[in-house]
């Protein structure tokens, strides 16, 4: 029971209680609400200057004469902060374009300022057009199988990504498919990736469209196109440095495969050309098979492609007139020594090491130019190797993480295109990079290991961008 005499004075005090708290509260939700305006306009900002970044990706992608023309330091219109763009709600953005500090790299700033608070925020992106994104690519299937290697770069396809044969068993490179990478995955529910090896469902990157026709033109201009002979039994074992196969040829059946549907080669490494970088190119419809092979350049292959022998590409053959810059030598003649001309050495790109996360640890050596978790060489030795002086090269790893000896040499430094199946029944190891339409068949005993170059650069109609940084930056003072 309450005394008479204390209602009153209670009463009072809340009373008072509340004409000091509710002001402390409306102020409390006032700023609240201001603050959180001040955020949505930053955000608004923030979101115009994203904007701006974005429309100079497409910009930039629209063609190669664009991207070139960014390159050799041209400055686009629009898009050298010499234009506000007022297409978006809330504020404008503006965007500057320009060549990054790397070779092939642009640079893209977005601007966005909000219309009402005057608040601006810009972002930089940096961008690599990368012709090939990876080791092994395509707009269908790709089902690698048996003793296939892939080494420092990823396997890209539109299409599924099917392991077998012993290539299931092996958690390297990393794999992207749009749709699944069996037998990893065999639906498509979520979560459809290990975020270490392999991912389902995902968004990979667009994939190169070759200019067949300029490397078709290439190639006839240089001599390389439609090589071969049209019969099997090809008697192709000079003697002299001058040496060119035949190609180019139309009319003698019996000597050119321009006018039968297979082109048989045997040692296109003895053609004085094999060293110059150039674009081999058959036509659609023709089968190819190689017989020794052991070039530096790229072959696109529109049909099918049969490889059988020996790979023979690299700087230490010395018999029968050879020279380091060009000539014929014999390929074969047992492994090089350090006391030979020279290594080939192998670029390794700089973030090779995450195509081994599966598997990376402080050990070296689990895969070619691993110097230990989450390091990995600049190069790579192949051949000339004495085994107690080069580190990234011995007989553990050339066995155990290239899965088959690599040796001394290689039978393409290049790309390979192969718009049909590839068989390979010889040694065929690469550097560079595989976009095989079709199957891909190992013999049994044989073994084909690709190494990726990141760096290659062919005839594409179009520009394939990879994102190498993002970030917020402060913004310029130009005037708006």
């Amino acid at each position: 029971m309450v005394k008479k005499g204390f209602i009153l004075p209670m009463l009072t005090a809340v009373i008072v209680i509340f004409f000091i708290i509710v002001p402390v509260i409306m102020n409390w939700i006032t700023d609240d609400t201001k603050q959180t305006v001040r955020e949505q306009k930053k955000s608004i900002a923030f979101n115009l200057a994203q904007a701006g970044v974005e429309r100079g990706y497409w910009k930039v992608k629209s063609s190669t004469t664009t991207f070139n023309s960014v390159m050799l330091g041209g400055v686009i219109s629009g898009y050298n902060f010499d234009t506000v763009y007022n297409d978006m709600p809330g504020g404008s953005y503006r965007i500057r374009i320009s060549s990054g500090t790397q070779p092939r790299e642009v640079i893209i700033i977005g601007e966005g300022r909000d219309s009402s608070s005057k608040e601006v925020r810009a972002v930089k992106a940096v961008y690599r057009n990368q012709t090939i994104a990876g080791a092994m690519l395509s707009g269908s299937k790709i089902n690698p199988s048996g003793s296939t290697t892939i080494h420092w770069g990823p396997i890209l396809s539109w299409g599924e990504i099917n392991l077998s044969n012993g290539a299931d068993n092996v958690y390297f490179p990393r794999k992207f498919s749009k749709q699944l990478v069996k037998p990893r995955d065999n639906s498509l529910n979520p979560p459809n990736t290990d975020n270490l090896e392999w991912w389902s469902a995902y968004e990979v990157p667009e994939l190169p469209k070759f200019d067949f026709a300029e490397i078709r033109s290439s190639a006839a201009a240089n001599g390389t196109l439609n090589c071969g002979s049209a019969r099997s039994s090809s008697p192709l074992t000079p003697s002299a440095t001058t040496y060119r196969m035949v190609c180019n040829c139309s009319g003698d059946q019996n000597k050119c495969c321009a006018d039968k549907n297979t082109c048989y080669i045997k040692n296109i490494y003895a053609d004085v050309r094999y060293n110059q970088n150039l674009l081999w190119y058959w036509d659609e419809g023709k089968s190819v098979n190689i017989e020794n092979t052991g070039v530096k350049g790229s072959f696109f292959v529109r049909g099918d492609l049969r490889i059988d022998g020996d790979d023979c590409y690299g700087p230490w053959y010395k018999v029968n007139g050879y020279d380091a810059y060009g000539g014929y030598h014999t390929c074969g003649q047992a492994l090089s020594s350090e006391s030979g001309p020279g290594a080939l050495f192998l670029n390794v790109p700089k973030s090779a090491y995450t195509d081994y996360a599966k598997i990376d640890t402080t050990a070296t050596n689990q895969y070619p130019g691993d110097l230990g978790i989450s390091s990995s060489s600049l190069v790579y030795q192949v051949g000339a190797c004495d085994r107690t002086y080069y580190y990234q090269c011995n007989s553990s790893c050339e066995q155990g993480c290239e899965r088959g000896a690599t040796g001394d040499d290689l039978g393409l430094y290049g790309f390979l295109y192969v718009g049909g199946t590839l068989k390979i029944y010889g040694a065929f190891d690469m550097y560079g990079a595989a976009w095989v339409v079709g199957d891909i068949n190992t013999g049994s005993g044989n073994n084909a290991s690709i190494f990726f170059n990141e760096n290659l650069e062919l005839p594409t109609l179009n520009v394939v961008l990879i994102k190498s940084s993002w970030e917020e930056i402060k913004p310029s003072t130009y005037t708006w």
